[in-house]
């Protein structure tokens, strides 16, 4: 079976099975050996087995009832669209052993409010937390390189988010409808900044750069109605001005101690 043939069957009350390369236990589907789910169709509660290794491709995609869940400790992967559209759930804490998220494995999330990403995570993916319009808290570690196209656009309730010091691109539209964030720093390593990652952020002010990425994507702050300085390192003022042709009055070279005092003061 790929993926979860019963995704949005909001009636489905049993799955009866005669093969032996399934396992039905606790209201849902597993492959015979307990170590990836393939669909849940049960209630309010649940907490997967330990021997769960991952969860498959929309397997809990339209449960909207689903309002807490426990991941198994040694979780490895969880696919695309595994929790998408769970209306009713309100936290997620991802552990530390997942590898992999796949895209827009979140989304849609109307209630989520809280999610801790693992410590070892390399990226996140397109989508991941697209339309979690009640997400006000998200912790990123140090080791994300990558956060793809999409990855917060919609988070309407997000406030603040700290970007890691390790992170190399941000995708198009990333935080594009990020409507409640002030300010952001984008992290010394970034290399590139996709077209619209922060368009529609109506409450920006103030973008702080600790150095000059290699691109900037069109109309990265379009309809950012309170932008008002886009900090950038000394002596890089001419570097800016081709990256962001249309801010040339809003860019404010800073030295690296008021950098370092923002960096501290956040």
């Amino acid at each position: 079976i790929k993926g979860n043939p019963f995704n949005y069957c909001h009636s489905l009350k049993e799955i009866k099975c005669h093969s032996n390369n399934y396992i039905v236990y606790d209201n849902a589907l597993f492959d015979k050996k307990l170590t990836r789910l393939i669909c849940f169709y049960g209630s309010y509660h649940f907490n997967i087995p330990e021997s769960v290794v991952t969860i498959g491709e929309k397997a809990f995609a339209g449960c909207s009832w689903l309002r807490t869940i426990k991941l198994p400790k040694e979780l490895k992967h969880i696919e695309n669209k595994a929790f998408s559209e769970c209306f009713s759930l309100k936290q997620i804490i991802i552990p530390d052993s997942v590898s992999f998220i796949g895209e827009y494995a979140f989304y849609h999330n109307e209630e989520l409010d809280f999610i801790i990403f693992p410590m070892h995570l390399k990226y996140l993916t397109k989508g991941v937390c697209k339309w979690c319009t009640s997400l006000k808290y998200v912790k990123l570690y140090e080791e994300i390189t990558l956060i793809d196209d999409e990855a917060f656009s919609g988070c309407h309730s997000l406030q603040t988010i700290e970007l890691p010091k390790n992170l190399h691109s941000i995708g198009n539209y990333a935080f594009s409808g990020c409507d409640r964030i002030q300010s952001i720093s984008i992290p010394q390593k970034v290399q590139r900044i996709g077209n619209d990652a922060f368009k529609d952020c109506y409450s920006l002010k103030d973008v702080y750069f600790e150095a000059i990425p290699k691109e900037i994507g069109r109309f990265t702050f379009s309809y950012c109605k309170s932008l008002r300085t886009i900090c950038i390192p000394n002596k890089s003022f001419v570097q800016f001005a081709k990256l962001l042709p249309g801010y040339i009055d809003k860019l404010i070279e800073i030295d690296a101690y008021e950098q370092a005092d923002h960096e501290s003061s956040n």
